[in-house]
């Protein structure tokens, strides 16, 4: 497992996550990271459960000082994925199957705060989770 891998698994398993190792499909620029079970917070997806896959690799830095940009999601949201295109600029997202059998959807969605986060304390994983993937589905 890589270390930002590990750390970032280490993280979710501490906020109570049952994490597991994910290689990302070449198709989305492989590597690898963690996929766990999230359950859905907040917007019209409120109480359901996805699969969310993070990651970070190597050649773009370390975890937390750099937060994963792309954000992998089984199974792919058609309407999540519509919103992204309109809000990013530009948005992307990319489709692929996986070896593991999931079809996933990866959305282009870099923290636009992580860099004004200044303790170096909350630079983790619940910061990430809490600000960054609830305001997603929240605009969902």
């Amino acid at each position: 497992m890589s270390r930002n891998a590990e750390r970032m698994a280490t993280e979710l398993a501490g906020l109570g996550y049952h994490p597991e190792l994910f290689a990302v499909p070449r198709d989305l620029e492989g590597g690898e990271g963690v996929r766990f079970e999230y359950l859905i917070k907040d917007g019209s997806r409120t109480g359901e459960t996805v699969t969310l896959g993070l990651a970070v690799r190597s050649k773009e830095g370390r975890w937390p000082e750099v937060p994963p940009h792309w954000l992998y999601l089984s199974p792919p949201d058609g309407v999540l994925g519509e919103q992204v295109k309109g809000y990013q600029s530009p948005g992307v997202v990319k489709h692929a199957k996986g070896d593991d059998g999931h079809s996933w959807m990866a959305i282009s969605a870099p923290p636009d705060f992580w860099d004004q986060v200044e303790k170096p304390e909350e630079k983790c994983m619940r910061t990430y989770l809490d600000r960054h993937v609830r305001r997603i589905w929240r605009a969902r």
